[in-house]
């Protein structure tokens, strides 16, 4: 069977085997579950299909891995095949999603402490995980994920990296990922000065056109987690980062982030006090892979409905901005929009109508 056959075949055998399973008709769905992954075995890979193709995203043994831990339920949304073309007709390109969020932890009587001396890895030294890597960062735990080319995939490697620092981290402490934190005056004196230190590297404004942003104030006792998200494509990471093309690149992507982010982000994050220090609109860093995107808070982690629907915004978005599209000029709406608000906006414009903001995302907290 060539390779160009395998969206319909994914289509068609997901669709009718989650047809047969809703019918009650266990055995025959089992069957054809088993004829769909020998299918899939069969495939050859075809060197002629580019980049950018509906079957770009998955080899062969990824897809038989998904196939059978999903246990063909709805295929093509479980393998992101629905979302290749946008709603212009356009094939979404080829990109990978990561994050690298901070979190705080909590003692026993709920106070805020430093995570110096309870997590290994520092920043020239990540200590390595099966799907990711954990540091310390100044007085949080930062924890980074493996791109990922699909919502599953970006899902597995968060929940994976959290499984073994919550492993790793003594059950006396609890995480916490509020996007600022206080340390009183008393404690935050007896954290070594070296996990005090804000601000190593500078990112950048989009709004400026790529100015840096300036350093935030590291004697306050307040200290910030961000939801940083890392955007790439070119996975051979050869981009020259002081390209000003790429700069520029950048400063469009991370606009049209702010676009949709800035709509709808109140609903997971109410915080006030971060974006004083960190995280401003446009944060970003250009990176060798595509762009860092600084400017969201670690709020999304506490909810696991909100990763697949935050890998695909990012998808998304990369999209338009390949094609030179400015979301601003569509997203404008003032305030804040609630999860029904925005979907029923989005089919309107016809703009992300290939997924959905889950209104029930609040429902499933991790670690609860």
């Amino acid at each position: 069977m060539p390779l160009n056959n395998f969206y319909n075949v994914s289509r068609n055998n997901g669709n009718w085997y989650d047809k047969k399973a809703k019918d009650n008709d266990p055995k025959q769905a089992k069957d054809y579950h088993e004829h769909t992954i020998k299918q899939f075995k069969e495939l050859k890979p075809n060197p002629g299909i580019q980049p950018g193709a509906v079957n770009f995203a998955l080899n062969i043994e990824q897809i038989i891995q998904i196939v059978e831990e999903h246990e063909g339920y709805d295929l093509d949304v479980q393998l992101g095949f629905h979302d290749q073309y946008d709603e212009d007709g356009y094939l979404v390109p080829r990109v990978s999603v990561g994050a690298d969020p901070e979190f705080f932890l909590k003692d026993a009587h709920n106070r805020n402490i430093s995570a110096h001396g309870i997590v290994p890895g520092n920043k020239r030294e990540p200590f390595k995980l099966k799907k990711g890597a954990i540091q310390l960062d100044g007085t949080a735990v930062e924890f980074n994920i493996a791109p990922a080319t699909t919502q599953v995939e970006f899902e597995k490697n968060i929940r994976s990296v959290l499984g073994e620092i919550r492993d790793m981290v003594p059950k006396q402490y609890r995480f916490n990922f509020s996007p600022s934190v206080k340390y009183t005056p008393m404690y935050f004196k007896k954290i070594p000065e070296g996990c005090k230190e804000l601000g190593c590297d500078p990112d950048f404004d989009a709004y400026t056109y790529g100015k840096p942003n300036e350093r935030p104030d590291n004697k306050t006792t307040m200290r910030t987690g961000a939801g940083h998200l890392h955007i790439g494509w070119d996975a051979d990471a050869r981009i020259d980062v002081t390209d000003r093309s790429h700069v520029l690149d950048c400063c469009l992507l991370a606009k049209n982030l702010d676009a949709i982010f800035s709509m709808i982000e109140k609903n997971w994050d109410t915080d006030t006090e971060r974006r004083k220090m960190y995280g401003k609109l446009g944060a970003f860093r250009p990176k060798p892979y595509g762009m860092e995107y600084r400017s969201l808070s670690n709020a999304w982690v506490k909810y696991p409905k909100l990763w697949p629907f935050l890998f695909n915004i990012c998808k998304s978005v990369y999209g338009y901005t390949l094609r030179g599209t400015d979301l601003s000029t569509v997203f404008n709406l003032p305030g804040t929009l609630t999860p029904d608000q925005f979907n029923l906006y989005c089919r309107r414009m016809r703009k992300f109508s290939n997924f959905t903001f889950p209104s029930d995302f609040a429902k499933e907290v991790y670690g609860a």
